[in-house]
């Protein structure tokens, strides 16, 4: 299924090739095995090696022989932000759209020694990486996410969150995204917010309606409003269901190949949830 979404979309990049030299790997071929890394978790020497003893995989690829593990370090680099969204999409077309939506944030680990929350260097800085993720409360999919350092509030990325829905039924936060501004765009996108509110939020309106109606509601029906609340758990779910799936460690350094890697965690991730869609179980 991964191999006929990336065939759908145009190559990621022009190889250029003009008849001269060493023919260089086919692009969609390179995308496919360095996305798939991430279910494999392994290491690249280790990655590659599995792969030439793979004929029958190779050969399905269109290849002879398993690249070298510095093209799938390339590849990580030549792999834009907007090529991983679009097949994302590409992939999400086989499920229903998002209607239930609900955001959280979680931690990623740059090194297998340190704790995902509590490690910090000398100088107090997050030595993790901060992933805001939205996820379809219905589907157990990731609609979008955004990667941040781990000192980076949850409140301030919800806007770039929601940016690719048109049109929700509800949307689901803990208090990390509690403001009359969140609130607010949850209503222009047609959808009612459920964001627990804490203990010293007034329902003063202040020009934000939807923020009255929730705080009032969370005040005078508690019982009605936890039965949306509740939803929540399944993010929380979600994000141990892919922790599990494709491990919850970031082994790139730099900008571009840390977002292609948590780019490609998250399509494995959501490839699984399509096929369980798909099959209905």
């Amino acid at each position: 299924m991964l191999k006929w979404a990336v065939d759908s979309l145009p190559p990621p990049w022009d190889s250029g090739w003009k008849g001269i030299g060493r023919k260089p790997y086919d692009a969609r071929a390179l995308a496919v095995l360095t996305i798939w890394q991430e279910i494999e978790g392994k290491p690249e020497r280790v990655y590659t090696a599995d792969l030439e003893r793979d004929k029958k995989r190779l050969h399905m690829m269109g290849l002879e022989h398993a690249p070298h593990r510095t093209a799938l370090y390339r590849t990580r680099k030549r792999l834009s932000e907007e090529y991983m969204e679009e097949l994302n999409r590409r992939i999400l077309e086989r499920l229903k759209p998002a209607r239930k939506v609900g955001a959280d944030a979680t931690g990623m680990r740059q090194s297998k020694r340190d704790c995902a929350w509590s490690s910090a260097s000398l100088d107090g800085r997050r030595e993790y990486t901060k992933i805001h993720g939205l996820f379809n409360l219905e589907t157990g999919t990731v609609e979008a996410f955004e990667a941040t350092k781990g000192t980076e509030h949850e409140c301030k990325h919800l806007p770039d969150l929601l940016t690719p829905l048109d049109d929700i039924e509800c949307f689901v936060a803990d208090p990390g995204y509690l403001s009359r501004r969140n609130c607010w765009l949850v209503a222009e996108k047609g959808g009612t917010p459920y964001i627990k509110p804490k203990k010293n939020s007034l329902m003063k309106a202040k020009g934000c309606w939807p923020w009255k109606n929730m705080v009032t509601l969370y005040r005078e029906h508690p019982r009605i409003f936890n039965r949306f609340y509740k939803l929540h758990q399944r993010v929380e779910a979600g994000w141990h269901s892919l922790k599990s799936i494709v491990g919850d460690t970031i082994r790139n350094k730099t900008v571009q190949t840390i977002k292609t890697e948590i780019w490609s965690k998250i399509i494995c991730y959501n490839l699984i949830w399509t096929i369980r869609g798909s099959y209905g179980f």
